[in-house]
């Protein structure tokens, strides 16, 4: 079984809790003031943040919706 069949209806899989408190994960968005960064988010807070892609974040998983 497919993750996108066992989790239909859901356009994230997993959970921020845990150990990803806190932590950033990367966006697939560019920044388009500069090249060198990409946006960020953190789930936790709900912020997000313009940071350099040498910078190490975590990824998220997600899937297009419906």
């Amino acid at each position: 079984m497919t993750v996108n069949q066992r989790f239909p209806k859901r356009m994230a899989v997993g959970s921020t809790s845990g150990q990803a408190i806190g932590c950033w994960f990367w966006s697939s968005s560019p920044s388009a003031n500069n090249s060198d960064n990409a946006w960020n988010v953190n789930f936790d807070t709900g912020n997000v943040n313009a940071n350099n892609k040498n910078n190490t974040n975590r990824v998220r998983l997600v899937r297009a919706g419906k």
